[in-house]
């Protein structure tokens, strides 16, 4: 019956409709009537069938019937296909993208639009195709450019805007938002005659229209003003008064709808005003004083719901970007200090991180996808292709040889451990110089903190007497981090290298890896900024000719420094300050020139803080701070602004606070990094981006920074405190670890430990790498395959070194996974890729001023020794035939919850040529094991695609130059999570720890599964199932 119904079109276009129709209704009778009769399902077999033609036969219907009746009968069938029950559901849509199914319905749509003439039966077949095509689209990479070229989008609104049938005018409203999700078929609405003098007459008469319908109409808009490129058109046709009347239409009325209509319109007012025009459109509308008298009539006592607090957030915001742009209050925006790099090439800056610091998006049915978006396709020519790598020199093959050497000689042979030699041989010869310094420092401390000496000589020296190496054993054991003396860190310090030499030594960090203090709750403030506007526009207004007081000047303190002695120890007296009050100020006092410190400039009004830029940055990339306070009162409150954030979103407004850290606390026996602050927001502030790429492309672009705002009250007076944006990790830290952790092994006699210097940075610094195996001959090492793993390229991302302690420590502890990896595998850990970042404080560049993670495609030896190195190291292996069994690259990320992994799925390549590779999507199957292994894990975040801005980042080079499958890159959030176990709780060391530990577990259930020739389930692309 199917075949005969398809040999119509070949007889000829409606030659015979009553027979199409006939056949069609037939055919769908037979199809409902028993859904699992054979003959059923032999046609849904036949249609699934790629070497038929049969499927691709119906299709053909579409194009060539012109019948409204059988085109509504084919749809049906159509849509029993796509919809019955199947283990695997979505593979039948991608089947129908490869057929270009989409093509052939737009054609049948756009046939009965053009021949529309408002009868029941024309509203039917356009109503039964709309549906259908959306679905299919969804999993159609070029679905929108499609649309666009058959040219659907103006003849929809030629009918929607020359109809008054709201049944259709909805669906086709449905259809043209759907279509807008590309932006240059929403630029392509913006620039149809038609559409804005319509959606402005909707508008200004809504009251003639259903909320629900002015819903839609207000999405299309929102969507349609999304692409930068738009908005000034839009505004220059007038649709911000229109806009503001459609949220003065329903501002006031307590349903869901109309809430969501004025978030609608307070959301495309949003996107307008970040043009000049805009804004002044909006200020002449008289939108200012609109918003400001709804701020001063809200009533916070009343219950209000999410809908509502994010309307009061918009309203907020509106009002802060109406208000006259103002220079950030600091001479330049260059780093304090000059960092002189002779071989720097600044012609070419990297790409910036425009909508998000790892992947732009996350696409839930990512492994259905035939294609990219058509943007992409339309960026990316089909001669392009992705960029040559660099080649490894011949001669420095005997390095890599080197840092390898068991492969050749086992373990036994390969025992030394150079970095760890050479710093013993360093804290020798210091002994004599250290031997006076504890007594030194209780007795000054004696003198002014009697009682808090006694607290702090039993919280971290009443077990002097054990031997170290019997405690480091017992803490290792015990799953915690690995414990040091505060004289083992001071003595590593003397040999780290700064730009800005360092004042101190952050208290924290001396005292190294604290107990693990519980979880602590999400905490959102949806009024924040509500709440403080009203003050900050009356602060504005009243101090117009206010003189600005700095109360802390980096560029000021280190031009009048006087000349430092590196060879020097750097020391910490905090405890001495403790109690004591500044008698020249009741200012609270900051520093940050300590090892891994952020903070500029602090001043005026409440506190409002700059952070300092990267060294030689080109982009901006403020974000992470870490400094100290002291000089305070337990009975003020304190606001502390971070005004030059530039990034669009935050986890602050998800819940995040800033952590804590409080020296009188740490000598009270609760030492540890606590999350405190309330009202914590994040928004964009007034303060010009002058020197923004964005701003330098078009005069008409508003481009400003964003304000961090959150409240603090001091538990104790006169404390001294710490602030961070994350827990602190620093290079001093990883190098007092690592040579503990070599003293712990001095006991241990199974285990293989061994830190090389891979190389040097540009200040100096040595890059370790760290081989963790257990011992055997060269034969039993070469059954056993190479894990390589590195972290911490990006400096502000210490979430990602407190993961890689943990599996260090894991990795060398008694536990059973612990023992089966060290069998199985031979890891080559480098656990700071970036030193020089995280030294000087840096949030995303080397001392280069470039995103080390876009460097390796062909990095420059002189200029990224780290990177060049490492991807020479994974090459070598992959030339002796030893290609790493995984390679993953650790990262922080900060607009999303959980811990998830980013892979390579040649499938969703922007360039045509991976689609073209055969695999068995090995690469799920790791992220799959985490997702069953690890609480904190979330495989719903993960994503696969391989974008062309990305190829420069780790876990694409080394996937194009080795061909490792498994090749990832692993985000743990700044946050805590949303979702499983821990759902609704902030982040910790321990979350952080634990994560590195089960990553160790799941390379094992992974090497047992491919053991045993399992393959991954995919359930990434169907969803991943929720855990409880």
């Amino acid at each position: 019956l199917c075949r005969k119904l398809c040999q119509q079109h070949t007889i000829g276009v409606n030659k015979d409709a009553a027979e199409w129709s006939h056949l069609a209704q037939q055919l769908h009778t037979k199809c409902s009537a028993d859904a699992n009769d054979k003959s059923v399902q032999e046609l849904w077999d036949n249609f699934e069938n790629i070497d038929e033609t049969l499927l691709l036969n119906f299709l053909l219907c579409f194009e060539h019937c012109r019948n409204s009746e059988a085109i509504v009968w084919f749809t049906k069938i159509l849509h029993q296909f796509i919809s019955r029950p199947s283990a695997d559901p979505k593979s039948r849509l991608q089947l129908m993208a490869k057929l270009n199914s989409v093509s052939f319905l737009c054609k049948c749509l756009r046939w009965f639009l053009q021949k529309f003439d408002e009868t029941d039966e024309m509203v039917d077949v356009i109503q039964a195709l709309i549906p259908v095509i959306q679905i299919v689209g969804g999993v159609d990479g070029r679905f929108f450019m499609k649309v666009r070229f058959v040219g659907l989008l103006d003849i929809c609104i030629n009918v929607m805007c020359n109809v008054a049938q709201y049944p259709l005018t909805e669906t086709l409203l449905d259809f043209l938002t759907f279509a807008c999700r590309s932006g240059q078929n929403a630029s392509a609405l913006v620039k149809n005659e038609m559409m804005v003098p319509f959606l402005k007459k909707i508008f200004a008469e809504c009251e003639k229209t259903t909320p629900a319908v002015m819903r839609k109409y207000a999405e299309l808009l929102f969507l349609m003003a999304k692409p930068k490129k738009t908005r000034k058109s839009l505004v220059s046709q007038g649709i911000i008064p229109s806009v503001l009347e459609l949220f003065q239409a329903f501002f006031g009325k307590d349903d869901d709808t109309s809430q969501i209509n004025c978030n609608a319109a307070l959301g495309t007012l949003r996107l307008l005003t970040s043009t000049i025009s805009g804004r002044q459109n909006l200020v002449a509308c008289n939108g200012l004083e609109i918003f400001r008298d709804l701020i001063r009539s809200f009533d916070e006592s009343e219950e209000s719901s999410p809908l509502c607090s994010h309307m009061y957030h918009s309203i907020s915001s509106l009002c802060i970007r109406c208000l006259p742009m103002r220079p950030l209050p600091i001479e330049n925006m260059k780093y304090p200090v000059d960092v002189p790099i002779v071989e720097i090439q600044h012609s070419i800056p990297d790409p910036p991180e425009a909508v998000s610091d790892s992947e732009d998006d996350i696409s839930v049915a990512a492994g259905f996808l035939t294609d990219t978006d058509d943007e992409t396709i339309s960026h990316a020519s089909q001669s392009e292709k992705p960029p040559i790598p660099l080649r490894m020199f011949q001669k420095e093959t005997h390095w890599y040889r080197f840092l390898t050497r068991e492969l050749d000689y086992g373990t036994l042979l390969s025992k030394d451990s150079t970095f760890g030699n050479v710093l013993a041989k360093q804290a020798d010869n210091m002994l004599s110089e250290m031997a006076d310094l504890e007594n030194f420092m209780l007795e000054s401390n004696q003198r002014q903190r009697r009682k808090s000496i006694s607290s702090l000589r039993e919280i971290r020296l009443s077990s002097k007497h054990r031997s170290i190496t019997e405690q480091l054993l017992e803490k290792s054991q015990s799953g915690l981090p690995t414990w040091y003396h505060w004289i083992d860190y001071i003595c590593q310090a003397v040999s780290t290298r700064s730009v800005i030499p360092f004042e101190t030594l952050g208290y924290p960090d001396i005292h190294g890896c604290y107990p693990n203090l519980p979880q602590q709750k999400l905490k959102c403030y949806p009024n924040a900024l509500l709440n403080m506007v009203g003050h900050l526009l009356e602060r504005l207004e009243s101090n117009k000719d206010y003189i600005p007081k700095v109360v802390y000047d980096l560029d000021q303190l280190v031009a009048t420094r006087r000349t430092y002695d590196g060879s020097k120890f750097i020391l910490n007296n905090d405890i001495v300050k403790l109690g004591r009050s500044n008698p020249d100020t009741t200012s609270l006092q900051f520093e940050s020139r300590f090892e891994g410190g952020n903070l500029r400039k602090v001043g005026p009004y409440e506190y409002d803080l700059i952070l300092t830029p990267d060294t030689n940055q080109m982009n901006e990339h403020y974000h992470t701070y870490y400094f100290q306070v002291s000089n305070m009162l337990t009975e003020i409150s304190y606001t502390l602004n971070i005004i030059n954030c530039v990034k669009t979103r935050s986890l602050y407004n998800s819940g995040m606070q800033p952590l804590v850290f409080s020296v009188t606390e740490a000598l009270l026996g609760r030492p540890g990094w606590v999350r405190i602050g309330g009202n914590c927001v994040y928004y964009r502030n007034f303060y010009s981006r002058a020197s923004s790429s964005a701003a330098a492309k078009s005069s008409e672009t508003v481009t400003s920074y964003y304000t961090a705002s959150f409240n603090v009250h001091f538990r104790h007076r006169y404390d001294i405190c710490y602030f961070a944006y994350h827990y602190p990790y620093t290079y001093t830290m990883l190098k007092t670890h690592l040579v503990k952790t070599n003293q712990l092994l001095s006991l241990k006699k199974d285990i293989h430990f061994r830190t090389d210097v891979m190389c040097h940075t540009l200040s100096g610094n040595p890059v370790i790498l760290v081989t963790v195996t257990e011992l055997g001959d060269r034969i039993q090492l070469k059954s056993r395959d190479i894990v390589v793993l590195s972290a911490r390229i990006h400096p502000g991302e210490s979430n990602s070194s407190w993961m890689m302690h943990g599996m260090i420590n894991y990795l060398i502890s008694d536990h059973p996974f612990a023992k089966i990896a060290r069998s199985k595998f031979i890891f080559k850990l480098i656990p700071m890729l970036n030193v020089d970042g995280v030294v000087n404080g840096n949030h995303r560049c080397s001392l280069a001023g470039k995103d080390l993670n876009r460097q390796w495609v062909a990095p420059e030896r002189s200029v990224y020794p780290s990177i060049y190195h490492t991807k020479n190291l994974i090459s070598y292996l992959h030339r002796i035939g030893r290609t790493p069994f995984v390679y993953c690259d650790f990262h922080g990320h900060s607009r999303k919850m959980n811990v998830f992994v980013y892979g390579n799925n040649p499938n969703l390549s922007w360039y045509n040529g991976d689609r073209l590779q055969k695999h068995g999507f090995e690469f799920y199957q790791f992220p799959e094991i985490l997702d069953e292994t690890s609480t904190a894990f979330e495989l719903k975040y993960c994503a696969f695609t391989i974008k062309k801005n990305k190829e420069g980042s780790a876990r694409v080079a080394v996937w194009r130059d080795t061909g490792i499958s498994r090749a990832y890159t692993l985000e743990a959030s700044y946050a805590g999570f949303d979702s499983g176990g821990y759902k609704g709780h902030q982040i910790t060391t321990r979350d952080l720890i634990e994560m590195g530990e089960q990553f160790v577990e799941s390379l094992v259930h992974l090497k047992k599964n491919v053991e045993q020739g399992k393959s991954p389930t995919r359930r990434f692309e169907i969803g991943a199932k929720q855990k409880e």
